[in-house]
Formats: C-alpha cells, structure tokens, sequence
C-alpha cells in the first residue's frame, strides 16, 4: 500500500507540471480555439483524446500506464519547459511568453493522458485496501485540471529546479511501479491473460483484478469514446471555420 501510496502521490505532482488533456494547464498552452491556428490546435487536441482513450482501453494495466507515462510526461518536460504558451502576450515587461512547439505540445498532451489513466487506476486499485485511494483521485484529479493549486510557485521557478522536481517525482513513480510489478508476478502475469466472460478468477472476483468480461470491455469502449467526443467543438471550428460555443482546447 505505502508504494501505491507514494506513486500515486509522486505521479501527481509530475501531472501537475503540464496537466492532463483538456484540462486549464492545456488550454494556457495551446490558447482558446481560433480558426487561424485551428490545424495546430486539432492536431494537439486529437493526440491528446488519442492517447487518453488509448489508455482508457488498456487500464487493467495501469502500473505500465503510470510508469510509461511519468518518464514521457518527463521528457516533455526536459524538452519544452510548460511555462511558455501558444498565446505570445506579454506577462511582464520583459517577459513574453514564447510560442510552445507543436509537435513538442502535442507529445506532452499524449503523455499526459496515459499517466492520468494510469493514475487513477491506481487510485482504484489503492482504494481496494484504503480510502486513501480516494484521496489520491482526488490529488490527481486536482493535478491535471488545475495543477498550480498543487505545484504552486514550481511552476514559475527556475527550469533547473522545475526539471529537478519533476525528475525526482518521476523516479519516484517509475520505481514505485515497478515495485508494484516485480512485488506480484503472478497478478501482472494475470492481468496481460485475456479472461473469458465467465472465466473470472477468485482474484478478480475478490476485486484484486478487475475482470476483462464483456461487460467491462463495453464499459471501457463508451469511455474511450467519450474521451474523443471532447475533441467535436474543436473539429467544428476546423469545419466552419467559426468559434462556437464551447471551443476551448486544452
């Protein structure tokens, strides 16, 4: 539990540095829908909604989530620091914020995705054995919409200690997973098995597991859907080539 309890705590403040996908962190990235920069910002917005539904398919693994995700999110971080926005207006004299590289932007909304599923599915699996579970959802939930109520002034420090947090806190989670994974071979051995719809193990059944019946597969299917519905307002502006009500990307 106390692994689990530090990874997901770890991984939360690493989401926080660059927040999940269509979160306010994102849309200070990218900046509101405009029809004038509407291919960068789809572009962004779709490898955000990919990846995050991605993940969502394939949760039952969500100690490979966490850790593949927190070293991506990481080198996002290394690569692009997540301070500087699309939006270039000057937030003191002297000091404009640079244009954020699209493909580097894109990266980071990707990663992002995949550790926030992988996060919460950790929490889940947390709150199996504690109702700390919750309030690591919570963390992160906190972390990827608004991760500046969680980071605070980190994220307008120096780069060399916003990457030196961000590192240490990826280690952390990175490590903490594969504690989880090497901790109970069996369990990760079982849960890349495919499950027949009524071959439950006692494990899954006890809730150790979730069970990859047909019912959780169609569960997982409508909320990866749901997760590209996200990107319709932007895909309406790129088709109109008109703001409508709702269009923030990020």
């Amino acid at each position: 539990m106390i692994n689990l309890l530090v990874g997901g705590v770890a991984g939360a403040v690493l989401l926080a540095f660059v927040g999940a996908p269509q979160s306010l962190d994102m849309m200070a990235l990218v900046g509101p829908d405009s029809p004038e920069a509407i291919g960068t910002q789809l572009a962004t917005a779709l490898a955000g909604a990919v990846a995050t539904a991605a993940a969502v398919l394939l949760s039952r693994h969500w100690r490979w989530l966490v850790a593949g995700g927190a070293v991506a999110v990481l080198v996002g971080v290394v690569l692009h620091d997540p301070a500087p926005a699309l939006l270039t207006v000057e937030i003191a004299p002297g000091d404009p914020r640079t244009p954020a590289d699209p493909a580097v932007t894109a990266f980071v909304m990707a990663a992002s995705g995949v550790l926030l599923i992988g996060l919460l599915g950790l929490a889940q699996e947390l709150l199996r054995v504690s109702r700390l579970g919750a309030a690591v959802a919570g963390l992160v939930g906190v972390a990827g919409y608004f991760g500046v109520a969680l980071v605070g002034r980190l994220l307008t420090a120096e780069p060399a200690i916003r990457i030196a947090v961000a590192a240490v806190a990826a280690a952390l989670t990175v490590l903490t997973m594969l504690t989880a994974v090497t901790a109970r071979p069996g369990a990760a051995m079982a849960e890349d098995a495919e499950v027949g719809d009524h071959a439950v193990d006692d494990r899954a059944r006890q809730g150790a597991l979730p069970a990859d019946t047909a019912a959780g597969r169609r569960i997982r299917l409508l909320a990866a859907g749901a997760v590209l519905l996200a990107v319709l307002p932007t895909v309406l502006v790129a088709i109109t080539g008109e703001v409508v009500f709702g269009t923030l990307v990020g």
